[in-house]
C-alpha cells in the first residue's frame, strides 16, 4: 500500500540520481526491490532505465503509460476512529 504512494515521487527523483557511489547503491536497492517484489518488475525496470537520466523523454512517456496501465489504483485508506 505505501509502495503505491511512492511511485510518482520515485519517477521524479530517480533521473536526478548520479554519481558512481550513489548510483551503485540505488542499483543495489532496485535489485533488492525486484527480488523481494516490493514493486512489480516493469516498474523497477522503468526506474532502472531512468537512473541518471538515461532514458529519453519519449521512452519515459511510453514506459509511464505502460506502468500506469498495469498498476491498479491504490485502495482508499480506512477511516480510523480514535
Amino acid at each position: 500500500m505505501f509502495g503505491e504512494l511512492f511511485r510518482d515521487p520515485l519517477r521524479q527523483v530517480v533521473p536526478h540520481i548520479c554519481g558512481q557511489k550513489i548510483q551503485s547503491s540505488v542499483e543495489r536497492m532496485l535489485r533488492i526491490w525486484r527480488e523481494r517484489k516490493v514493486y512489480d518488475k516493469a516498474f523497477v525496470k522503468h526506474l532502472d532505465q531512468l537512473l541518471c537520466g538515461s532514458q529519453s523523454e519519449e521512452e519515459e512517456e511510453v514506459a509511464e503509460t505502460a506502468v500506469s496501465v498495469t498498476t491498479p489504483p491504490p485502495e482508499p485508506m480506512p477511516d480510523f476512529k480514535v
